[in-house]
């Protein structure tokens, strides 16, 4: 199974977090690639059999810029979903009665491209600490039952 972990990032929050995952994975011995959406073409995502995809919320409900501009280029070419399965990471700050929304958004607009959500996604809390990583872990452990 060829796995992808791709994020947006701003304040390199939501990049952590995809390095953990990373790690985790590859401790697994998973075939993992990393991708920074901000240098990635849409349609690299398309040779993936699962993609753990990263955003974070900003202010109350918007998504980041980087994740906002990909998602308008897939919906463009409205095939990138066709054949993949994704499970998504989502940041925020629960401070924010739209606590990690951003999830929500892409979930929706996977699914309106065609795409298979296979696991509710998982709303993190703050910046990462161990506690995170730990939480990320588990959801990634039921993310893989799937396969």
């Amino acid at each position: 199974m060829k796995i992808s972990i791709a994020f947006a990032t701003l304040s390199g929050n939501t990049e952590k977090i995809a390095y953990e995952l990373e790690k985790f994975l590859l401790n697994k011995s998973y075939d993992v690639d990393l991708l920074n959406l901000e240098n990635t073409k849409v349609d690299e995502l398309k040779k993936y059999d699962l993609v753990f995809l990263g955003c974070s919320t900003y202010g109350d409900g918007d998504l980041n810029l980087i994740m906002d501009i990909f998602l308008s280029e897939a919906e463009q070419i409205c095939h990138l979903c066709e054949s993949t399965k994704f499970a998504i990471f989502s940041l925020g700050d629960s401070i924010y009665p739209n606590f990690a929304i951003a999830g929500e958004i892409v979930e929706d607009k996977i699914i309106n491209m065609g795409g298979e959500v296979i696991h509710p996604y998982i709303k993190i809390d703050g910046y990462p600490s161990s506690e995170v990583f730990e939480e990320i872990k588990k959801w990634t452990l039921e993310v893989l039952k799937f396969f």
